[in-house]
């Protein structure tokens, strides 16, 4: 799972100690993971969700392996085609949540965990 605290970086600015607002994790990597895991969940091959998204499977590929830094509009098009809002291929932490209805006008929050099994031997 991608750590959020891993490689902290502060700096200095007019004798303030300030936390640098960088991601200290690969968001490429973040959204790839995510793209084919709700991709897998929803019974896909890459080259249908490359069709819905308008682009070729090897794009496809290479963004879920993080090797691709895809434009808003791109990310937009992958949550469309996936059937979710499109902070949730931001999600980091291994959690996903979604809502449902109960009942009308009730919502209830189930928490999912997201397995990125390229992390597998870092553990």
């Amino acid at each position: 799972m991608v750590n959020r605290e891993e490689h902290a970086s502060y700096t200095s600015v007019n004798g303030e100690i300030v936390e640098d607002a960088r991601p200290r994790y690969d968001i490429r990597r973040v959204v790839g993971t995510n793209i084919r895991s709700l991709r897998l969940e929803a019974g896909l091959a890459q080259d249908v969700l490359a069709t819905r998204m308008g682009v070729d499977q090897a794009y496809v590929s290479k963004l879920e392996a993080g090797k691709r830094n895809p434009t808003i509009t791109t990310i937009s098009y992958a949550a469309r085609a996936l059937g979710v809002e499109v902070s949730t291929l931001f999600l980091t932490e291994g959690v996903r949540s979604a809502k449902v209805s109960a009942w009308p006008g009730d919502n209830i929050t189930f928490i999912k965990p997201v397995h990125d099994d390229s992390d597998a031997g870092r553990r």
